[in-house]
């Protein structure tokens, strides 16, 4: 069984204080949703979070989450192909340093994940311009459901995370908090996040 995988939707967010790190300079070289490590340093970047309950995952806004340290050890030891970095953190109303360890997870495993001719989707149509399949109903490749991969990313909507549901569950009795897990079945996809990525 898999889930899709996301940041809470009630969780809060961690706020970048200066400048996002910028990778377009990389060109088509690297992507975020690509299987590859980072090719450079991952710049000093520092973010703002609300300090009264302290998450395992946070939406920033960008193209990464930030992950506590324990949920990336976690991720490790379940043998999840990913690099994370270190960021700073502040709590956003005291702006004082929080010693908790946050990471940018970078996830590099990507596969085609959805069966498409099982799959029902819908055309719909974003601002007028960009033609998009919507998911009605998800099914999942059987390659995917055979070898049980912990964690991966659909390569054609890279936003899209499913975890297998023996991760989910030691997930859930760590009591990792900030994370929402979806049965593929019941996930809905309206988003355009991924038209842009791909333009």
């Amino acid at each position: 069984m898999y889930y899709v995988f996301k940041a809470d939707d009630k969780a809060s967010w961690a706020e970048v204080q200066g400048e996002m790190p910028n990778f377009l300079e990389l060109g088509k070289k690297w992507h975020w949703w690509s299987d590859a490590p980072l090719p450079i340093s991952f710049p000093e970047t520092t973010f703002r979070i609300l300090d009264d309950i302290l998450l395992d995952r946070y939406k920033t806004g960008s193209i990464f989450d930030l992950y506590s340290k324990r949920l990336i050890k976690l991720l490790h030891n379940s043998d999840v192909r990913c690099e994370y970095f270190q960021v700073n953190v502040v709590a956003s109303n005291k702006q004082k340093r929080i010693y908790l360890q946050y990471y940018a997870f970078h996830l590099m495993e990507t596969l085609a994940a959805i069966d498409y001719e099982k799959s029902e989707l819908i055309d719909s149509q974003i601002f007028g311009k960009f033609d998009h399949k919507d998911i009605i109903r998800m099914e999942l490749i059987e390659k995917l459901i055979k070898t049980q991969r912990p964690l991966v990313r659909d390569a054609e909507r890279p936003s899209l995370l499913l975890m297998h549901q023996s991760l989910k569950d030691m997930l859930t009795a760590e009591g990792i908090i900030g994370c929402k897990y979806i049965p593929y079945q019941n996930y809905r996809d309206m988003s355009i996040s991924d038209i842009f990525i791909h333009e």
